[in-house]
């Protein structure tokens, strides 16, 4: 009877040792916090520590951070597993008394924290197959309507090849008299003076009348600028 009571007042404080909620208190630099944390439906684990601090100091979320707690030796114990915190909460709390734990954040140097794993190297791609020869494409017509005939000027013929009719832009001299050239006789040479570039032979000028620089008022005969008036070149 005597081995039966033991093992049940061993059973009873082992069910008492574990803690679903306790008070804590947080040690920041110059900030302290008292909460409890845990919670009734489950028993308490480091978690709960850290999300509370996430909750009081959103700024620390995402830097490297260790617990301390002081011992009864006066020394500085680190936390980072559940293990030592359940250790350090069974050294701090004494289930049925009015205790806290207290806990003090340290944020780690980024330099000290320690470095991730490096990324395992990405496999080598292969390099692509070689695309198909392509077939050139026919060429396409271009849309729109067709380019117009180019000019004919009837009754016209250029007083330096002779070609009659002249065929294209027509060059109409401003002082000579019934004088006019096609475009390839006028691009090959200066003209000595001022040529009138007609394109249409409906817009060729009833008239031309010069003033050259000394004064002196030149131009062919009114007849000259038209089309069938004294002969060719007209």
């Amino acid at each position: 009877s005597e081995d039966i009571h033991s093992k049940t007042n061993k059973q009873t404080n082992k069910q008492s040792s574990k803690m679903n909620q306790i008070t804590v208190k947080i040690f920041y630099e110059d900030e302290v916090r008292r909460v409890q944390i845990g919670d009734q439906n489950s028993e308490l684990t480091f978690t709960h520590l850290e999300s509370t601090v996430d909750a009081i100091f959103p700024a620390l979320r995402n830097l490297p951070r260790t617990f301390l707690w002081k011992d009864e030796d006066g020394d500085m114990i680190t936390v980072t597993t559940n293990t030592e915190f359940l250790d350090a909460v069974a050294c701090m709390v004494v289930p049925g008394q009015t205790s806290v734990a207290k806990f003090h954040i340290k944020v780690l140097d980024e330099a000290k924290a320690p470095a991730p794993a490096p990324a395992p190297a990405p496999a080598p791609t292969p390099a692509p197959a070689p695309a198909p020869a392509s077939v050139p494409a026919p060429p396409v017509a271009a849309s729109g309507p067709p380019p117009a005939p180019p000019a004919v000027h009837a009754g016209v013929e250029c007083d330096e090849c002779g070609v009659f009719p002249i065929v294209g832009p027509r060059f109409k001299c401003t002082v000579r008299d019934d004088f006019d050239l096609c475009a390839s006789c006028e691009s090959r040479q200066e003209q000595p003076f001022a040529m009138v570039k007609i394109y249409d032979p409906m817009h060729h000028p009833a008239m031309l009348v010069v003033v050259q620089q000394d004064g002196t008022v030149r131009g062919p005969r009114a007849g000259d600028c038209g089309r069938g008036g004294g002969g060719r070149g007209r």
